[in-house]
């Protein structure tokens, strides 16, 4: 009767080495004596999959792409070793670029240049945490991004400048930039870019405006600047710009250009041009025009920016028109209207008599009361009218002229004092007062008395 057969297993534990090939043989022993040998058939043991390259590598800033930051290669049994890839939390930046003739080994590059001022890693510290997977092998790499001194940048508004342009220099510095800044323009030939002159000036300030000269036609400018940044000294040149050029092209027309109505005038203002095509103003010239008229004479404001006109018609509707002008021409007009206007009507003062009623053989004295005040220019007039009816009343000056018609209306009979605030003639009198006075007193008064001025109170004839 047969014996049932025995399956057993067991482990291997003495040192063997990964890639070695082996044969195994066993026998068994029983009561009977040992069995014959069995042999096993060959046994290769496997390579673990290897990942060789830099955990830990370094990169400055603003290296250019072509440069890997390091070479990763896998060894072993690794299965399929086209099976490259990238995963961790900033494995978006980075990307993998194959070796030639080599499916073996990969190279690690940045997608940008990396920035330190300006980290796009995960937490912003310039650390960027990747992990390269190739096959089965593995491997964590920490780049760490260092900090260099970035060269400074210097912009220009124009690289085709004119003379008598205005151009804008404008620096910039990744490391920052502790003002002043010294600036310098240097003008050279075109030909062998030697400087033939050059202007310098310190300005608190990353810009930097200068006209230049006319006699720099056919030169060419370069700008530089001087400064500190983190790094210490620092310094940066701009490009230079194209042979400088005649500028005989006219400016362009004033902007905002506003009218604002006066008494007898209006007052004009605007900006300056702000167009990019256009030569350097030297002046600024307008004209005007009332409605139905002609224009007057162009009047020359330099380079104000505002002007009043004056001596105007009140109630006429003006059209003023303004210009920029240099050698070359005068841009197109621009235009604004108003219609000069008297200030309105004052609050109508009154005037009080001391005494009152007056008395034949007193001193009569008038008071002003008026709410506008300040009065300047005052004159005081005292009239008696023995009846009541219309009334006129004119100011001359010492040519004859009139100067004023104070009341042009009908009175009642008495005493009534007027007064004038000193407006130009063409105004009506902005306040009058009128007292009458008694019949006896009438007969005291002479017919007209001019009283001292400019006062508010004023005393008069005796009665």
């Amino acid at each position: 009767m047969g014996t049932a057969a025995t399956t057993r297993s067991f482990t291997v534990r003495e040192p063997l080495v990964n890639g070695q090939s082996y044969i195994f043989q066993m026998q068994v022993h029983n009561a009977g004596g040992w069995s014959a040998v069995a042999r096993s058939d060959t046994v290769t043991l496997p390579v673990p999959c290897l990942l060789a390259g830099p955990t830990a590598p370094t990169m400055a800033e603003n290296t250019a792409v072509t440069t890997a930051v390091g070479t990763y290669t896998v060894s072993g049994d690794c299965g399929s070793e086209s099976a490259w890839r990238l995963s961790g939390t900033d494995a978006s930046w980075f990307e993998l670029k194959a070796l030639p003739a080599s499916s073996s080994s990969q190279k690690l590059h940045f997608k940008n240049s990396p920035n330190f001022e300006q980290p796009d890693d995960d937490d912003d510290q310039n650390t960027y945490e990747v992990t390269v997977s190739g096959g089965d092998g593995t491997a964590s790499v920490s780049v760490t991004v260092t900090d260099v001194n970035d060269a400074g940048h210097i912009g220009l508004s124009t690289t085709t400048p004119r003379a008598g342009q205005a151009i804008t220099a404008t620096l910039s510095d990744a490391d920052g930039v502790e003002e002043p800044v010294y600036w310098t323009s240097n003008y050279s030939s075109a030909s062998d870019e030697a400087v033939v002159s050059g202007q310098a000036s310190e300005e608190a300030t990353l810009t930097w405006m200068l006209t230049i000269p006319r006699d720099r036609v056919g030169k060419q400018l370069r700008i530089q600047a001087n400064y500190t940044d983190s790094f210490g000294a620092g310094s940066a040149t701009s490009a230079l710009t194209s042979p400088i050029g005649e500028d005989n092209r006219p400016p362009c027309s004033p902007t905002a250009f506003a009218a604002v109505a006066g008494d007898e005038q209006v007052s004009l203002s605007w900006q300056a041009p702000t167009g990019t095509n256009c030569g350097v103003l030297t002046c600024y010239a307008y004209r005007y025009k009332g409605t139905g008229g002609s224009w007057s004479d162009t009047t020359d404001v330099k380079t104000a920016t505002s002007h009043t006109v004056k001596d105007l018609t009140n109630g006429i509707l003006y059209t003023f028109e303004l210009h920029a002008a240099n050698d070359y021409g005068t841009s197109p007009a621009v235009s604004a209207t108003a219609t000069p206007q008297p200030p309105p009507m004052g609050t109508k003062g009154s005037v009080s008599l001391s005494p009152d009623p007056p008395q034949a053989g007193s001193t009569l004295t008038a008071t002003l009361s008026d709410p506008d005040t300040p009065i300047t220019g005052l004159r005081w007039r005292y009239v008696q009218l023995p009846a009541s009816g219309p009334v006129r009343l004119t100011l001359y000056n010492v040519a004859g002229q009139v100067v004023h018609t104070l009341v042009d209306t009908a009175l009642e009979a008495g005493y009534h004092t007027f007064y004038w605030d000193g407006r130009r003639p063409t105004r009506t009198p902005r306040n009058v007062g009128r007292v009458p006075v008694s019949a006896e007193c009438r007969q005291a008064h002479p017919r007209r008395q001019n009283g001292p001025d400019p006062m508010i109170s004023n005393r008069g004839a005796r009665l």
